[in-house]
């Protein structure tokens, strides 16, 4: 009775609490401060991640005056923060929960977020389109960078694939893309338009050979003039002429864009480069020689070249907008066509060609060269074999252009045919599926033309009779739309803006025009990526798992979704996956 009446009292007592009770108040706050350490570590692994900079470093022992990244930032914040100072310092040792496979087990929980949360925001796509280009990292492993443009679960949603044009990607037999059309056959396999562009550049220097010398030379002069000794000598004499300083830039096999850039700036510096050549050629040095050889080949052909060249790819270089985005294949075909447009009209015009050749022989006298040199060899004779026959183009005979006319007929005309041909080749002129896409784009002159629009329809299973119904109606909504808002639809986001609103009524056109929007231009956004690898795997960091460079790409390559996910939920899933836990954490 007497032990009845004291249990009583000690219940009215303020704060008296059974012993099981305590037990769990304390268990509870033990698991809180353990979660919010393992939380703030995951914190600061995020931050690091996220800037693209490493974690550990050579030596993390308490001795080191440089622990690597993330100790030192640990240890940063605990000055201070007492309770995570606290934890460091008095916490058991063998539960720091800093060692490297508990910071590459947290990263794997946060890419999987990631992956999860960029999932759940574009469920709502009906179609998606797969995006793939691959790299050499610093160890000299292929690396594949994949994108997913409108990503969703369902792989039968696959509307297209961009590749560049390997054969392993683009073979029609055994390659990536033939591969997963067996799975899914209205993926239409689109090229690369910018990897295209560069096919028409190199077909052109393959072709001509007066192209393919003198992009060789522009080469060699970069090559040159990049040497310890020259490079110096170059920037002096930019400096003697008051040219602002100015860099050669080296020619890439696979960006058209280096070579106008080559172009340009040895345009600008043309006049430093005959003077840095000059004091080359008098030096007592090996490199006189090939100073002399360098000038020996700058004449009036390298001019014209040199002029007509930064005149074309200047054309390309406006197609750069390929690399963009947000660009759809309708305003791709537009943009190329138009590029195709403008070298024909370049090609028929005498006075593009007369501007070109004035500004040569300009540029010829000015710096004293001889216009009337000739461009390639002499000619030599024709084979004994071959004279008892009539020839309209001797064996052997090389170009000798003392005249305006035979750098037209010879070099400007050639040129230009190769490029509007190979364009026309190489594009969306011979893709029936490419061609419906370009119906919708409003600008265009074929704009809802149901016989190009009907493959495109059959291709991705629409109703083609409700295709040819809504093609009647839309043109009069567009108008009284404009009207209505003083506004011009020209663009296929607009129209597709527009059928958002009018889905019910327009279902076919809105599911056509979504699909336009979805299949990519370009791999441009794999190639992204790499610049992301080339900062990540370098030679101090080239030792990593294929899956903790997976992990981190992902997580650098979208940094912005990595920063929204809730910590809570990366120490849940850290909770239930990892094992062995010498801490309580539930």
């Amino acid at each position: 009775m007497v032990s009845w009446e004291s249990y009583k009292q000690m219940q009215k007592a303020d704060g008296a609490k059974s012993i099981a009770s305590q037990l769990s108040a304390a268990h509870v706050e033990e698991v809180r401060r353990n979660r919010k350490y393992i939380m703030k570590i995951a914190d600061i692994l995020r931050l690091i991640t996220t800037q693209g900079i490493a974690l550990r470093g050579h030596d993390e022992s308490a001795l080191s005056d440089n622990r690597g990244n993330f100790i030192q930032i640990l240890h940063h914040i605990a000055k201070n923060v007492p309770s995570l100072k606290r934890r460091i310092e008095e916490g058991p040792k063998n539960a720091k929960y800093t060692h490297h496979t508990i910071q590459n087990s947290i990263l794997h929980i946060f890419a999987d977020l990631t992956l999860a949360a960029i999932s759940n925001k574009v469920k709502e796509a009906k179609y998606f389109a797969l995006i793939a280009d691959e790299s050499k990292d610093i160890s000299k492993t292929e690396q594949l960078s994949v994108v997913v443009r409108y990503y969703l679960n369902d792989i039968h949603n696959c509307v297209a694939q961009a590749y560049d044009g390997a054969n392993v990607m683009s073979g029609h037999c055994k390659g990536v893309q033939s591969l997963l059309k067996k799975e899914v056959p209205q993926a239409v396999y689109v090229h690369c338009f910018n990897h295209i562009l560069n096919l028409v550049i190199v077909d052109v220097c393959k072709a001509i050979k007066t192209a393919r010398n003198f992009f060789s030379f522009l080469q060699s002069l970069y090559v040159f003039l990049s040497g310890s000794v020259t490079h110096n000598m170059f920037l002096k004499a930019q400096e003697q002429l008051n040219i602002a300083k100015t860099e050669l830039k080296s020619i890439s096999d696979t960006r058209w864009t280096c070579q106008f850039a080559s172009c340009s700036e040895i345009k600008k510096t043309f006049p430093v480069i005959l003077i840095t050549l000059f004091q080359c050629k008098n030096e007592n040095h090996d490199r006189a020689v090939t100073a002399r050889c360098l000038l020996n080949e700058i004449n009036m052909s390298f001019i014209f070249h040199l002029h007509f060249f930064y005149e074309v790819l200047k054309e390309t270089k406006v197609v750069s907008d390929l690399q963009n985005k947000e660009f759809d294949v309708a305003n791709a075909s537009n943009l190329i066509e138009s590029c195709s447009d403008h070298f024909s009209e370049m090609r028929n015009s005498c006075e593009e060609f007369k501007r070109i050749w004035t500004e040569s022989v300009t540029i010829a006298k000015n710096n004293n060269i001889n216009i009337e040199c000739p461009f390639g060899v002499r000619p030599r004779k024709l084979p004994p074999h071959l004279q008892q026959f009539i020839t309209e183009s001797p064996h052997s005979e090389e170009i000798s252009a003392s005249s305006s006319e035979e750098y037209r007929t010879r070099v400007f005309i050639p040129v230009l045919d190769t490029i509007i041909s190979e364009i026309d080749r190489r594009f969306t002129k011979n893709n029936k599926v490419l061609q419906g896409i370009n119906t919708l784009q409003p600008n265009n002159k074929l704009f809802l033309d149901l016989s190009q629009l009907k493959y495109l329809a059959e291709q991705y299973a629409c109703d083609v009779d409700a295709v040819a119904v809504e093609v009647k109606v839309l043109p009069k909504l567009i108008k009284r739309y404009e009207d209505e808002n003083q506004c011009k639809i020209q663009k296929l986001a607009q129209l597709l803006t527009l059928l958002d609103e009018y889905q019910l009524a327009f279902h076919e056109l809105f599911k056509l025009a979504v699909i336009a929007a979805t299949i990519p231009v370009s791999s441009a956004s794999c190639e992204r990526s790499f610049s992301c690898l080339r900062r990540l795997k370098t030679c101090p960091r080239n030792s990593m798992t294929n899956k903790g460079l997976s992990d981190l790409a992902l997580l650098i390559v979208e940094k912005e979704t990595v920063k929204q996910v809730n910590l809570a939920a990366v120490m849940d899933k850290f909770d239930s996956e990892h094992q062995n836990r010498r801490i309580r954490l539930h």
